[in-house]
């Protein structure tokens, strides 16, 4: 049975750090993936220029033809600003569109990670799907940022996930996936470079013992 999966993510890049795989394996089971974007991640860069804004987005819309995903919405919230925007106008920009898709599953980031963009993300995906009778009622899961949800330091509550998903068998594709945004990366040892983020991966694998995965914290699971 295929299954409607939809992405709310804060910025172009988040949606394959965080779950990049996870989304590769979904697509190739033939599930119905889109992702939303509620920044255009430059503005709060000194110096950014239009084109690094449309390159940016261009690298969005790659990526998301890599793993087979459409880009069903790209907002262009204050980035690294997010917060000073009321809520429920960031609700708003992309609540139709996403009610409108029907997920049966939503990925978004983590309560605990250090960017303010990311957090405000999951309380927009959390209030537009809160289980309601006549509602899509999705499963939601939350996934980590390399250089965000391991930054948040050791006061904060920290990332405990309880879903794992197997991505060994695209771990090329996801790789792929983030060559589309390689300006965003960087070099080794950073945990954002191309090899930090495959050591995460091969080292989340051992947790369930496979090559590689991914992790979520659980936020709301359905059983259907």
């Amino acid at each position: 049975m295929t299954q409607r999966v939809l992405v709310i993510a804060a910025h172009p890049d988040d949606e394959v750090l965080g779950c990049g795989g996870t989304l590769c394996c979904h697509t190739a089971r033939g599930d119905d993936v889109a992702v939303m974007l509620l920044t255009n991640g430059e503005g709060a860069r000194a110096g950014a220029s239009d084109e690094n804004i449309a390159q940016r987005a261009r690298a969005a819309e790659s990526a998301c033809e890599v793993i087979g995903a459409t880009l069903l919405s790209s907002q262009d919230f204050p980035d690294n600003g997010m917060d000073q925007v009321a809520l429920i106008d960031i609700i708003r920009s992309i609540e139709a569109d996403a009610l409108r898709h029907a997920p049966d599953i939503v990925y978004t980031h983590c309560a605990y990670d250090l960017n303010r963009d990311h957090r405000i993300a999951r309380e927009v995906a959390l209030t537009i799907f809160r289980p309601q009778p006549s509602a899509p009622r999705p499963s939601i899961y939350a996934f980590q940022v390399p250089s965000s949800t391991g930054w948040q330091g050791a006061g904060a509550a920290q990332f405990t996930p309880a879903h794992f998903v197997d991505i060994s068998a695209v771990v090329d594709q996801k790789r792929q996936a983030l060559a589309c945004y390689d300006a965003e990366m960087r070099a080794t040892p950073h945990v954002r470079s191309y090899e930090g983020i495959e050591t995460r991966d091969r080292a989340t694998g051992m947790l369930i013992g496979v090559p590689s995965a991914e992790a979520f914290v659980v936020e709301r699971q359905f059983m259907r």
